[in-house]
């Protein structure tokens, strides 16, 4: 499943994988990684059309433990890494040998955020709260950081995580997160 998730693979054999290997899942690699962390990292991958419990066809808001229950359910497009969300939740609150959260390593390796980046965060809220080991950036500061910086990403991260500001700012300039409760 490491390997699988690690480069462009066809996203059956992913499938398959896991079905084959579900202890692998939760086993991390010689870097202290769990497959949702090498997801992170890897380079873009396509969607997969799966099928969706969602009957309107929006995405959910968090896909964590999500099990398509409607067997008529419309079918939406989805990552791997929405997949290893479902599957393991706990995995995006795991930290590598480096200290970085799988939701730092999509960032860096410049994954979109409603597809990947909101998954993981769904599972793990606290990592939005989480400064990077290596950068000791949080997550909205390390998008922005970026050489190919998505103001969409910087401002999904944000308007996840407003009350992030008071850490940020000096006592006399926070709002209480007025402002970026409002503009979100």
């Amino acid at each position: 499943v490491h390997a699988a998730v690690s480069v462009p693979c066809p996203f059956p054999v992913i499938e398959i994988a896991m079905k084959l290997f579900p202890q692998d899942i939760m086993e991390k690699d010689e870097e202290g990684r769990l497959p949702l962390a090498n997801a992170a990292m890897a380079s873009k991958q396509p969607l997969h059309h799966s099928f969706s419990n969602d009957v309107t066809g929006e995405s959910q808001s968090c896909v964590c433990g999500a099990q398509p229950s409607d067997k008529h359910a419309l079918r939406k497009q989805q990552s791997i890494i929405e997949l290893l969300c479902q599957a393991n939740p706990k995995a995006a609150e795991v930290q590598d040998r480096q200290g970085r959260l799988p939701l730092s390593h999509a960032i860096i390796s410049g994954k979109e955020w409603t597809r990947e980046l909101k998954p993981i965060s769904c599972c793990a809220p606290n990592a939005l709260y989480t400064r990077d080991f290596k950068t000791r950036l949080y997550p909205f500061m390390l998008a922005g950081a970026s050489e190919d910086a998505s103001i969409n990403t910087v401002y999904q991260l944000l308007c996840s995580s407003p009350d992030i500001l008071k850490h940020c700012l000096p006592e006399d300039k926070y709002d209480g997160g007025a402002v970026a409760t409002a503009v979100c």
